[in-house]
């Protein structure tokens, strides 16, 4: 269920258990009904800025957010930096006149 189901829900039970219990009072159910309406509205409107500011997170659950963030950390842990030549060779030079350094131990495996 999603989170806008949820704040629905309770939302409409708060007002079943106020009809119930405050049958004869109506000033207080209209009272009880516009503070939970000013609370159904005000969540509503959060989620839909939170999901316009974070639009990848929009369809993610809990699991996946945290699964996510932990591939994003692994691959900024082990991405290999490229070091080396230019792999484009100065014009005009011949393929003789190339220098090819040696490989390293670590380079040829």
């Amino acid at each position: 269920m999603g989170k806008k189901t949820v704040i629905i829900c309770v939302a409409l039970i708060v007002l079943a258990i106020c009809a119930v219990c405050l049958w004869n009072q109506v000033y207080a159910i209209l009272a009880i009904v516009a503070a939970v309406l000013a609370v159904l509205v005000f969540g509503l409107k959060s989620i839909d800025g939170t999901l316009e500011r974070h639009p990848k997170l929009a369809l993610m659950d809990g699991t996946e957010i945290v699964k996510m963030k932990e591939i994003e950390v692994m691959a900024a842990k082990y991405t290999p930096v490229i070091v080396g030549e230019p792999l484009i060779d100065e014009p005009g030079q011949t393929d003789s006149e190339l220098e090819i350094p040696p490989l390293t131990d670590e380079e040829s495996r």
